[in-house]
């Protein structure tokens, strides 16, 4: 034993082991059903009132300054910003690079970026997220009948290729520098937002799916 170790009364193994008997002797407990949690009440203070959960869609002016505070609590992200200014994966299981071959520059100019997925995300009403929602979010925000507010990334992107459930491919027309930041693919869930923007992209930035219904990649 060591000069910093604690003494401990002699009679203490003997009383463990009287408690452990006694423990074993004594009837079950019975324990009532765990009642289900409560919803909780998030409150926040923001700048200005986000006039609708989504950071690229411009139909309705989208949400400028003080209007992005709430998107990274209701949605989440392929990667984000630390508050050291890097890029870390939030979404994607891990950051890119030319290292590990998931960020490939070719000969004639032109790159492809490989991400993959976390395995068991949700999107907020259970349903699994997976990279067909990256590639219909790559659709969407490339088509030129949405209004996108980054449509200059989304020019340098020829397709986003899903591979598997969990794993895609951005296939870039040129370099693009800050491919690792996941530009322009704030996820759309394919689910809730596939027969609305085939029948009426002219009112896609209204619907209440980005305002009261929202439903994101988000803790709340």
């Amino acid at each position: 034993m060591s000069a910093e170790s604690p003494r401990r009364p002699a009679q203490w193994p003997a009383l463990a082991v009287l408690a452990i008997l006694l423990s074993a002797c004594a009837p079950a407990q019975q324990h009532p059903a765990a009642a289900p949690s409560a919803p909780r009440l998030l409150t926040l203070a923001i700048q200005v009132e986000p006039n609708l959960f989504n950071t690229q869609l411009v139909g309705n002016g989208g949400p400028p300054g003080g209007r992005r505070q709430p998107l990274t609590i209701a949605h989440d992200y392929l990667v984000v910003q630390s508050d050291k200014g890097v890029y870390e994966p939030r979404l994607a299981r891990e950051q890119i690079s030319a290292e590990k071959g998931t960020w490939r520059v070719n000969p004639d100019g032109s790159m492809e970026t490989m991400w993959t997925i976390r395995p068991n995300i949700k999107w907020q009403d259970g349903t699994p997220f997976t990279s067909a929602d990256i590639a219909f979010t790559f659709a969407v925000y490339s088509d030129p009948e949405v209004l996108s507010d980054d449509t200059g990334v989304l020019s340098l992107m020829r397709a986003v290729e899903a591979t598997d459930p969990l794993s895609f491919v951005i296939h870039w027309s040129t370099i693009y520098a800050h491919a690792d930041e996941a530009p322009a693919l704030d996820p759309l869930p394919l689910h809730l937002l596939d027969e609305l923007y085939r029948t009426d992209k002219a009112n896609f930035d209204k619907s209440p799916r980005f305002r009261t219904d929202f439903i994101g990649l988000g803790p709340y």
